[in-house]
């Protein structure tokens, strides 16, 4: 057990699991068209705009390491254009910054995509 941690037992009382653990540690709700900028967010400092569909996020306080995990949002679009936003696998995340890219859901090209959302699960440094 690490400081702060809190075990909670489940309903039928033969499992726990560690509160400080499942807690989401960063989320991000972001405008991806236009001027880029972050709407609303959670330890996340600031966005960079790599270019077409492709974003990066600088962590306030950095996760331990870069494996964790990023469930991601898709969008539907006016007009029928759905997107989808995604971890970019040739730029690993890392304990401070995560990339990721905004792709086409038919087309699989990267867009800049609307209002897209994300967050991250792990261990904080």
């Amino acid at each position: 057990a690490s400081a702060g941690s809190i075990a909670v037992t489940a309903e039928g009382g033969t499992v726990t699991t560690n509160l400080q653990q499942g807690l989401v540690k960063c989320w991000c709700l972001f405008e991806g068209d236009g001027t880029v900028a972050i709407t609303d967010s959670f330890n996340f400092g600031s966005i960079t705009d790599n270019g077409t569909g492709d974003y990066s996020f600088a962590i306030t306080n950095n996760m331990s390491n870069g494996n964790y995990c990023v469930p991601c949002g898709t969008v539907k679009d006016t007009g029928g254009t759905t997107s989808n936003i995604a971890v970019d696998h040739d730029n690993p995340p890392s304990a401070s910054v995560l990339r990721m890219l905004c792709v086409d859901d038919y087309t699989q090209a990267q867009r800049d995509g609307e209002l897209q959302s994300f967050n991250v699960s792990g261990d904080l440094a």
